[in-house]
Order: structure tokens, then C-alpha cells, then sequence
């Protein structure tokens, strides 16, 4: 993404992420906070969009590669 901004996601089963909260932006602050890493890096940075939902996402692209281009990790397939 451009001008230093990044996209921070949480993937996991509904069940795990709606314990206890069903409000994402609750959800959001408490699964970034249990990881360290992510909450240092977090702590210094400003949210540019609200905290967003989706379900059942995932992607698989038809070419892994051809002229000109490569696809790798997510960018090939998510879930």
C-alpha cells in the first residue's frame, strides 16, 4: 500500500473471535495486543479506516506466473 500505510488483518474461526465480544473494533484491539510484535509496531501508527469485517474470504488465483509477472503468498492464494 502507498505512503507508508499498511493492512493488518486477524483470520480465525468465529467461534475463537467472538468470545467474550462481538464488536470488531474490540475484537481488533484485544487479538493486536496479545501479539507483541504487532502492538509495538501498531503503537506507533494512526488508523487511516474504520476496523472492517468479512467472512468466508478466500481467493486462488488461475496462474501462478506468465509474462512479465510472478504471484507469491497471498498474492497466489489466501485460505
Amino acid at each position: 500500500l502507498p505512503d507508508d500505510v499498511v493492512s493488518v488483518g486477524v483470520v480465525a474461526e468465529a467461534d475463537y473471535l467472538y468470545r467474550g465480544a462481538r464488536d470488531p473494533e474490540a475484537i481488533f484491539k484485544r487479538e493486536a495486543g496479545e501479539c507483541v510484535w504487532i502492538a509495538d509496531h501498531l503503537r506507533s501508527g494512526a488508523r487511516v479506516e474504520p476496523v472492517r469485517v468479512t467472512g468466508e474470504f478466500s481467493y486462488r488465483a488461475d496462474a501462478i506466473g506468465g509474462d512479465g509477472f510472478c504471484l507469491a503468498g497471498d498474492a497466489f492464494a489466501f485460505l
